[in-house]
Order: structure tokens, then C-alpha cells, then sequence
């Protein structure tokens, strides 16, 4: 006969001793490295073949799995483009920082590292297109909603000018890293699709309507 006591003082033990935990941690890892290697593919075939004519499908084979394992770590084909474009921008850092160099005043620095950011996407030709393919409605879900799959990339960007503003006591009262993020997308990307805007004049509509939205007046 099943020892229920026995069995569950078992579990218990595996509980305190953290193995459930491991598997869990395990199986989440996995997840994250099966699901990167969607992206990987799904960027690959968005590059050769063009937005528009990618399909699942062509998704799967090209990650080698069925196309259901796809649609097990993607709700859609519209969240896939949503996870491709945050995976190109998580790359940003680099050229963001090669052009970015803090100078000391948290103001210049967040007016040149938001004219930066914006610079650098407008001008790559991968972002170009996935933006091309997503629908108006997805488009504006990834810029302005903070659930997007951009949020965690632009608050990484920001964290450092950010505590340096609060450090200071500059940070207009009540205003979180997110909320910070979400308005900076939301404002970045239309002015990332202009080019009648010389960067002196990007640089000028920024420290204008924006950095009075995240900071007091030093």
C-alpha cells in the first residue's frame, strides 16, 4: 500500500532542499535558449526572404523543429516580429555606446543618449523593416505599451542615467525606471522616422519637450 505520509515527507524534503526548484530553474533555461534560437531563425529568414514572405513554417525548419514547438514559445507571427525587434535593439548597446559618452551633467548626457538611441534605430536597416511589417496597431502596442518586448531592453539603456538622476534628486517625484522607458519609446519612435531633423534639431526638440517630462530643473 502507498504510503501517503511517506511519500509527501519526501516531497517536503525535496522542497526544502531546493531540487524542485533546480528542475524548474532547468526547465526555464532551456525555454529561453529554445525560444532565442526561434528568433535567431526567424531574423535569418526575415533577412533573406524578406518579411512579407516569411511564414512559420519557414521559421521551423529553418530552427529545425515542427512548426507547433514554434507556436508553443510564440503566441503569433505578429509576437514573433515583436521578438525579433527586441533582439535587434538589445544589440544597440554597442553601437550606443560608441557613440554615447557621458560628460557629467545628467541633462546633456540624456539629451545625447535618447538623440543617440533614436539615431541608431532610425538608421538600421533591420529595425526598418521590421517596423515595415508590423501592423499600425502592433507597431504602436511595441512603442508605447509597457508589456511590449522592448521595455526591458530600454530600461537596461536607461538604468545607469537614471539612478545617476535620482542620486542627484532631479527626477521629477513619483517617476519609475518603466514609466520612464514606455515615454521615451513612445516619444523616440516618430522622431526616429523623420529625416528633416539635422541631429542639432533632434538634440533641441528633445531637451524641449522631453527631458522636462523626467526631470526638475537642476
Amino acid at each position: 500500500m502507498l504510503n501517503v505520509k511517506a511519500c509527501n515527507g519526501a516531497v517536503a524534503r525535496q522542497l526544502n532542499s531546493g531540487a524542485v526548484v533546480d528542475v524548474d530553474e532547468r526547465t526555464a533555461a532551456r525555454d529561453l535558449e529554445v525560444r532565442a534560437r526561434i528568433v535567431d531563425s526567424a531574423r535569418r529568414c526575415f533577412r533573406r526572404n524578406g518579411v512579407a514572405k516569411t511564414r512559420i513554417a519557414a521559421v521551423a525548419a529553418e530552427a529545425g523543429m515542427v512548426r507547433q514547438t514554434v507556436y508553443d514559445f510564440v503566441e503569433s507571427r505578429a509576437h514573433l516580429l515583436e521578438l525579433a525587434m527586441a533582439a535587434r535593439m538589445s544589440e544597440f548597446g554597442g553601437s550606443v555606446n560608441e557613440r554615447f559618452h557621458p560628460e557629467g551633467d545628467v541633462v546633456d548626457d540624456l539629451v545625447e543618449l535618447t538623440a543617440v538611441m533614436t539615431e541608431v534605430m532610425s538608421s538600421d536597416p533591420e529595425c526598418t523593416e521590421l517596423a515595415a511589417g508590423m501592423t499600425p496597431r502592433n507597431a504602436m502596442r511595441f512603442i508605447s505599451s509597457p508589456d511590449s518586448e522592448a521595455q526591458p531592453v530600454v530600461v537596461g539603456i536607461l538604468a545607469p542615467i537614471y539612478e545617476r538622476a535620482k542620486e542627484a534628486g532631479l527626477l521629477q517625484p513619483g517617476l519609475s525606471i518603466e514609466d520612464m522607458a514606455a515615454w521615451l519609446r513612445s516619444a523616440c519612435a516618430p522622431l526616429s522616422q523623420r529625416d528633416d531633423l539635422t541631429p542639432a534639431e533632434l538634440r533641441r526638440i528633445i531637451r524641449r519637450f522631453l527631458v522636462p517630462v523626467f526631470l526638475t530643473e537642476p
